[in-house]
């Protein structure tokens, strides 16, 4: 299972604003419960009285709508239950598989809430959740994962994005979230950052001292230092 970054979205900020959003974590794979959340599988469609017919036929709801394969479509279409219009239903006459709260709103599909990038949509700008994959994240997302968590759990993740550890380690102390998130966002080479924050090549650590440029490091077996 790959690791997803899951983000809150509600009251927060300074003014305690909505539509505020949180980093919340890097985890293997988004579980609501883990987080609190309470959710019910069901279909678009569903009935109390398809349900009923359901139980009477030993099938709960929520073995058909997580799993909802083509075996179980397949499974579905043998059973013999009635609609409401007196003809027997197929499994297109379901709908798609979603997402319920406790009291039967839809939250979201279930495709999107097993995936590794989706969103269950509770109240809008007061409680949304959104889980996405490091390498589809936008900039925005990747700066308040940066400034939400701290670098010891970060790190690993932005050198699996493709970051020089090296590099990191000599710009890590002079540069901004903001920045940080554009050099790994924009997978920036190393001759550009060079450019951008005015890293020099030297022959070694004093001669990189006798320049001014008292912060420095090896970068693949060369040394390159910044004032």
């Amino acid at each position: 299972m790959k690791n997803v970054v899951v983000y809150h979205t509600g009251r927060g900020g300074q003014f305690n604003n909505a539509n505020y959003t949180r980093c919340k974590g890097i985890v293997e794979g988004f579980d609501a419960q883990y987080y609190g959340i309470d959710i019910y599988y069901s279909f678009e469609k569903m009935t109390p009285e398809i349900i009923e017919e359901l139980e009477e036929l030993g099938i709960e709801e929520i073995d058909l709508a997580s799993d909802w394969t083509e075996e179980q479509q397949a499974f579905f279409n043998e059973q013999v239950i009635e609609g409401e219009d007196g003809e027997f239903l197929k499994a297109e006459d379901l709908g798609e598989p979603i997402i319920q709260d406790g009291v039967g709103n839809e939250i979201g599909t279930v495709i999107s809430y097993q995936s590794h990038n989706g969103t269950l949509e509770i109240d809008g700008q007061y409680d949304r959740w959104d889980w996405k994959e490091l390498e589809n994240l936008e900039r925005g997302e990747l700066e308040i994962m940066l400034r939400d968590l701290g670098p010891e759990v970060y790190e690993q993740h932005i050198f699996e994005m493709g970051l020089n550890k090296e590099v990191y380690d000599l710009i890590r102390s002079k540069i901004s979230t903001d920045e940080l998130a554009g050099i790994i966002h924009h997978k920036m080479p190393f001759r550009f950052i060079m450019d951008w924050y005015y890293i020099y090549q030297f022959k070694n650590e004093e001669e990189a001292e006798e320049a001014g440029c008292n912060h420095g490091g090896e970068i693949n077996g060369k040394y390159y230092a910044m004032e």
